[in-house]
């Protein structure tokens, strides 16, 4: 059975030349298959890249299925990676385009096919988006260091490998330092204000004995339990690990009748004999695929769809938890979540446990810990805690859900006050100034524009503000959502408003 390579940033420094990079996809698992290559043989006329392209060859190539070129630019743009696109759209087969311009920053460039709109010229009635992943070679971040482990080639073909890599740029919009947290809790509260609360600090106090006995269940885990069944999993890995998390595990039914409405185990306390599971858990082979199915690690559900699974199991209302794993990640679903298949929290827990080079020059304590809390029994449980002033009963994982609306709720009434009471009349004063300009540059005898202060001018002032600051907070929420390509380093991102705010908090 085939894993992701443990990669270092060492690695990635490596990637100093096009023999490097054919190097670097080859330690990774591709058949190597290179072939330097001409535009002419590609058949690509587009004069943008006959002017632009200075090298390209391909390095991996799965005929007709999937292949891998190395692409050295003049300069690497936003245009030229769309005529690049485009030139490629009409060959058979997918594409992953590395291309870079100084081996200094490379672009990893993933070709994905969708339906084109009604006019297009795609051939067959398909458009190409290019999905991108810049990487600085010399300091590569922790998020690019995850994203690339997981280009390696794992799956039975090369069409499955595609939607690997598909899956994995997914990771590269929301993963950060020490999890993954895909919309369920905010990255703020997670990050701030969690680590400020009693129990983080008391959590602390006790991690690196909780590290040391949870570290040997994972050490060499793949060499034991690689390729085991499920049942071999649950009782090598699972079952001790959910007993030190505290844990009372009950198995699900094992009738097939029932066997999509039903968790592989029901959760309770390991010191309450309740009736209501504190979570429903959904315990598949090591290193099984839980954005998809699986057909060549998993023999006994290989059809199964973790994330519709988890929809049906909260939509049943037995648990307000559901915990997936596959042994490496470890994830955390909420019935109380906006989307319950697309919303969760996630921690590599191979990676904070067996020193994966992932949290290199990072704390893995913390990487630990951001598993341990959220995952162990007490984290479910309810306890007696004061909110607002109001004495509740309430869960460790539940004020982490409240915290964070609580925290949005207040962010938002912050900002609507800065806004109405600082930038609104700051901007309204930027367009008077602006109309008094334009009233001074016409000539004397004609009709003044702005007249002290009409009616008229004041609302014609408060609509263009408002038209401002409407469009403002458009733009914000669209690259806080990855609605527009806040990733491209090298194209979006340059003139984006998050680029415009990093580069103010510097100075």
């Amino acid at each position: 059975m085939q894993y992701d390579l443990d990669l270092r940033a060492t690695d990635i420094q490596t990637l100093s030349d096009l023999n490097g990079i054919a190097a670097f996809f080859a330690s990774l698992g591709y058949e190597a298959n290179r072939l330097p290559q001409t535009l002419d043989a590609l058949n690509i006329s587009s004069p943008i890249l006959r002017a632009a392209v200075k090298v390209i060859e391909r390095i991996v190539s799965y005929e007709a299925e999937f292949e891998v070129y190395v692409i050295e630019l003049k300069s690497v743009t936003v245009a030229n990676t769309q005529a690049l696109a485009r030139a490629f759209r009409d060959l058979a087969g997918d594409f992953l385009l590395v291309l870079t311009d100084d081996y200094n920053r490379i672009d990893f460039v993933l070709l994905e096919r969708l339906r084109a709109e009604s006019g297009s010229s795609g051939k067959g009635g398909l458009s190409v988006r290019p999905l991108v992943l810049t990487v600085d070679r010399r300091s590569p971040s922790p998020q690019a260091l995850r994203v690339l482990r997981r280009f390696s080639f794992t799956e039975p073909d090369a069409l499955a490998q595609y939607d690997k890599l598909r899956s994995a740029y997914t990771v590269a919009e929301w993963s950060a330092i020490y999890y993954n947290n895909r919309a369920l809790f905010s990255d703020y509260y997670l990050n701030e204000r969690l680590r400020e609360t009693p129990v983080w600090k008391a959590a602390a106090e006790q991690i690196s004995t909780t590290f040391r006995a949870a570290q040997p269940r994972l050490v060499g885990v793949r060499q034991r339990l690689g390729g085991k069944s499920e049942q071999e999993t649950i009782d090598g890995l699972y079952t001790p690990l959910l007993a030190q998390l505290g844990f009372r595990t009950v198995p699900g039914k094992a009738d097939e009748m029932v066997h999509l409405t039903e968790p592989d185990f029901r959760l309770y306390a390991s010191s309450d004999d309740s009736d209501k599971p504190l979570a429903l858990l959904l315990a598949y082979p090591l290193n099984r695929n839980l954005d998809s199915t699986d057909l060549t690690r998993d023999a006994a559900a290989p059809n199964e769809v973790p994330g519709a699974k988890v929809v049906t199991l909260l939509d049943a209302g037995e648990a307000d938890w559901a915990i997936v794993t596959n042994g490496k990640l470890w994830r955390l679903y909420s019935a109380k979540a906006h989307s319950r298949a697309t919303n969760y929290y996630e921690v590599d827990l191979e990676e904070a446990l067996s020193g994966e080079s992932a949290l290199d020059g990072q704390d893995r304590g913390l990487a630990f810990m951001y598993w341990w809390l959220f995952f162990r029994a007490e984290a479910f449980m309810a306890h007696d805690a004061v909110l607002d002033g109001k004495p509740r009963r309430i869960s460790f994982l539940d004020e982490v859900i409240e915290g964070s609306e609580d925290y949005a709720k207040a962010l938002g009434e912050r900002l609507k006050n800065r806004v109405f009471e600082d930038i609104f009349p700051h901007f309204s004063q930027g367009f008077v100034a602006a109309m008094k300009r334009a009233s001074e540059e016409v000539p004397a005898d004609a009709e003044p524009v702005l007249r002290g202060y009409s009616d008229a001018d004041l609302n014609l002032v408060f609509q263009a503000t408002l038209t401002l600051l409407y469009r403002l907070m458009f733009l914000l929420y669209a690259e806080s959502r990855s609605l527009l390509p806040i990733q491209e380093a090298r194209g979006y991102f340059e003139i984006s408003l998050k680029q415009i705010k990093e580069e103010i908090a510097t100075v």
